[in-house]
This record gives C-alpha cells, structure tokens and sequence, in this order.
C-alpha cells in the first residue's frame, strides 16, 4: 500500500526492472515497442488509446528508457509517473494485459501518483 512519496519509490525501485521492460515493450515512443500482440477486448478504449499513443509518439523526443533513468536518479516523481501513464496508455485494451509481468505494479504507480501533487 503507497502512503507517500517514500512508498511510491520502494515500489519502483523493487519492480525497477519489469517496469523497464514494460516501457521498452509498450511505451508509444520506445525504439523497440516489441510489446506481444494481444486480442483487444475493449474496443472503444483502445480507439482512445490510439489516439493517445499517437499524440506520444509525436511529441516525444527522448528515448523513454532514457527518460526513465534521468527521472529515476533525480527523483523526479511527477515525471517518472506521466513517463508511466504514456506506457500505460501504449498496452493494448486486453484482458491480456493483466498477465504482462509488472502490469499490476505498473497500474499501481500510476494510480497512487497522488503522492507527487495534482497531476495534469
């Protein structure tokens, strides 16, 4: 359970290497996006997903895995949790989803974000 910030940072840094490869896999703007194809169960939040993925993709300048270690090591919460929701919005709309190594914690960090203010 996240309380605070410090909560929020033991749970990335513990999952620090799924959450890796989950942006490596699904992040809109990740070189690789070698994320599994998975049968879309949600329609209509995977259109909207689309459209969010492209807007990413466009205004993404930066390796997300870069991103990722540079919000990492200066503790730059609010950013690291945006970093997460664009990853978050790059999983496919599928039931599937739920079995990809690191989704819950994933969900989680991006849920209790809270803990670094409003986020837009």
């Amino acid at each position: 359970m996240i309380n605070n910030q410090n909560d929020w940072w033991e749970l990335l840094t513990e999952n620090r290497m799924l959450i890796r490869q989950l942006i490596e896999a699904f992040h809109p703007a990740s070189n690789s996006r070698c994320g599994r194809k998975m049968p879309i169960t949600a329609a209509t939040a995977e259109r909207f997903c689309e459209a969010v993925r492209r807007r990413v993709e466009e205004e993404s300048f930066v390796n997300p895995l870069d991103q990722f270690d540079v919000y990492e090591k200066g503790h730059d919460g609010a950013s690291m949790v945006d970093l997460l929701h664009q990853t978050w919005f790059g999983i496919p709309e599928s039931m599937d989803a739920h079995s990809l190594p690191g989704f819950h914690d994933l969900c989680e960090l991006c849920s209790e974000g809270w803990v670094f203010g409003e986020q837009d």
